[in-house]
């Protein structure tokens, strides 16, 4: 394996007949002082074939650090067949990626793909995905996905690193047996412990399913995929777990009695979150541990519970301190209303964790979802839709102490808590004011982004927010537009309707590789990193590998700061490197001879990338070559791992 090192450049790599000798030193990258070793010729190459390797050998040495928004978009009327199939139903779970770099989300082929397409719902029945979850297992991430039509759990894991769930990689996990549930669902591993387990999590609200109402655990304990043999699910949070917590005037205790829970995540450090919504039916009257956030600790399957957030004031739990009367901020309930007449309800249900920065404490957020009639105003009169609230977990304790809390963003359209309202652009014209549903929102990309409007076709949006002066607010011109419905996803969404929000999540760039267009085969699997403890893959950017055109090859899932190579060869092949090279599992995928590129730095998101620009030569169309990357922290010698393999074709 050959490399060019930083600073370095070949010499030789012009066109010289039908073939291309280039002299290159031999880099190894485990090597403590590659440059030390002498040059040697790379065995020849045909000339097509070095064109190819030639740009790469001229790419950047530094890969930049480009956040590309990677959105996955849950459906409601949705099955396996897509719009193409009988129904013209859209796909279970679209995934778009800003591919080219403009900071916007196209809706066509090169950008929106179906990343689910496997539906379990019976025949004639249609899936309503409202929930998903990830959780590193291995060397890889498996998904947790709850279709709520007739309560299913299922389990996905993109084995073959094509960046998108394939039906062979999608299994039944659990069936509740439920209509229009479970409402949210969570996956937690102890990374450290030493045989970790996943523990899935699932709220289930429907009565009528046979397993009960509340948050029930699910565990594969004996590994054959699933949780449905005795003893694997269980009711962690439930009638009959008789939990209480203290009540508002500290005289006693408040129980938690109704388990109509949604919206259920982990904190790294295994605590279990969940939203005990409420009715916003004006007659129907709601119990006193309702429209509050709870935590759970996991004893073995046996939870304890206290209360993690409260900002409303018509339930019976201690409210948070600046949301109470008198508090920093407006009081954060609404008003229903209704020919009935008016009834106060909770908002909240909204939770985002972002990843840790490494710099300050952690950070997560919090949202209000005006779903049921658009409820702008808390009793007061006071606006408070378009509020989002940042909590900076500044003693790392997992809990919300006094004074964690601030106003992050403030789309009221009038100032709140002193800060001034804010307004980005959609088609031109400011928008200022969020004055439709709100879907979901998700902190990715060192920004929170929210996906909001309508369930009506013309009206859906997500936009992306992040503090880019450190003041601690989002102000006008911190806030952009990153997708809006525009009636061309035909081939993932319904095409009249196109896609029925039933969630919405986001991935953080670098996170997953792919979705790949035309030119682009993955095959083969990269080896674990030790840093990591993920196995690197391939990646690409740009569109496809056109002939004439610009394209970039990446590596994803590597440390940042990590050295990679782009290696190339001619044809594929499977070589267990040696252990003194490399740690077991690690195999050279690609038939010599191969050449390699210069290193390249991997940015803080973990992707190295490697600019392409191809001549405009017509013989190159449909030539092959394999690429797979080697990356290593240096200097040391035993952090080295390898990555998939990826076929690439010219277009």
């Amino acid at each position: 394996m050959l490399a060019i090192m930083p600073g370095e450049r070949a010499s030789g790599c012009e066109k010289s007949g039908a073939e291309l000798p280039c002299r290159v030193p031999v880099a190894r990258p485990w090597a403590s002082d590659p440059r030390a070793l002498p040059a040697q010729p790379i065995p020849p190459l045909s000339m097509k074939h070095s064109i190819l390797v030639c740009a790469a050998l001229g790419g950047a040495l530094l890969g930049p650090d480009l956040a590309s928004q990677d959105y996955m978009i849950l459906c409601g009327f949705a099955d396996s067949g897509g719009p193409s199939g009988p129904t013209g139903n859209s796909y279970p779970i679209s995934r778009q990626r800003d591919l080219n770099g403009d900071g916007m989300l196209s809706e066509g082929t090169e950008e929106t793909f179906a990343f689910l397409r496997t539906s379990y719902v019976t025949a004639g029945a249609v899936s309503y995905i409202s929930d998903m979850k990830w959780v590193r297992e291995g060397a890889s991430y498996a998904f947790y996905i709850a279709d709520s039509s007739e309560g299913h759990i299922t389990r996905g894991v993109d084995t073959n690193n094509n960046g998108v769930l394939d039906p062979s990689e999608v299994t039944l996990f659990f069936d509740f047996q439920s209509g229009f549930s479970p409402d949210g669902i969570t996956a937690w591993r102890n990374q450290s412990a030493a045989n970790p387990q996943t523990i899935v999590y699932v709220a289930q609200d429907d009565s009528a399913s046979p397993f009960g109402r509340g948050i029930h655990r699910l565990v594969d304990l004996n590994g054959d995929g699933d949780a449905m043999d005795a003893g694997e699910q269980t009711v962690f949070v439930g009638a009959g777990s008789n939990l209480s917590v203290p009540n508002r005037a500290g005289t006693g205790t408040t129980a938690l009695v109704s388990h109509l829970w949604e919206q259920v995540h982990t904190l790294d450090n295994g605590t279990v979150i969940a939203y005990s919504r409420g009715s916003t039916t004006v007659t129907t009257a709601n119990s006193p541990d309702q429209f509050a956030w709870y935590a759970f600790t996991d004893n073995n399957g046996v939870a304890t519970a206290s209360v993690f957030f409260n900002p409303s004031q018509i339930n019976d739990v201690p409210t948070y301190p600046d949301f109470d009367v008198n508090g920093a901020f407006p009081q954060w309930d609404g008003v229903a209303s209704s020919t009935a007449g008016t009834k106060p309800v909770g908002l909240v249900e909204f939770f985002a964790a972002a990843k840790p920065s490494g710099f300050g404490p952690r950070e997560y957020f919090f949202g209000a979802g005006y779903n049921s009639g658009f409820i702008f105003t808390n009793p007061g009169g006071v606006a408070i839709h378009g509020l989002f609230y940042k909590w900076a977990d500044a003693d790392g304790d997992y809990r919300i102490d006094n004074g964690e809390i601030s106003l992050f963003a403030n789309f009221s359209g009038q100032p709140v808590a002193g800060v001034q309202p804010l307004s980005y652009t959609i088609g031109g014209s400011p928008v200022s004011d969020l004055n439709d549903r709100v879907f979901s929102m998700k902190a990715v990309d060192g920004g929170l982004h929210v996906c909001w409007g309508a369930t009506a076709p013309a009206n859906k949006h997500v936009f992306a927010m992040e503090d880019l002066n450190s003041n601690g607010v989002v102000e006008t011109g911190e806030a952009r537009e990153t997708w809006t419905w525009a009636r061309a996803g035909g081939h993932v969404w319904n095409t009249t309707f196109g896609p029925f929000i039933k969630d919405w999540t986001a991935f953080d760039d670098g996170f997953m590789p792919g979705p790949f267009p035309t030119g682009y085969v993955p095959y083969g699997q990269g080896c674990s990193h030790p840093i990591t403890k993920l196995a690197p893959v391939c990646g690409a950017y740009g569109g496809r590998p056109v002939v004439g055109g610009s394209f970039a090859l990446a590596v994803e899932r590597v440390p940042p700061g990590s050295f990679s190579y782009a290696i190339f060869g001619v044809g594929q092949t499977s070589t267990p490197l040696p252990p003194t090279v490399a740690p077991a599992g690690c195999n050279l995928l690609i038939a010599l001879p191969s050449v390699a590129s210069s290193a390249i730095v991997a940015g803080a998101n973990g992707v190295a990338r490697l600019p392409l620009t191809l001549a405009n030569d017509p013989q190159l169309v449909g030539v092959q070559v394999q690429l797979q990357w080697v990356t290593f922290v240096p200097p040391a010698p035993g952090s080295l791992a390898t990555s998939n393999g990826m076929t690439i074709t010219l277009q």
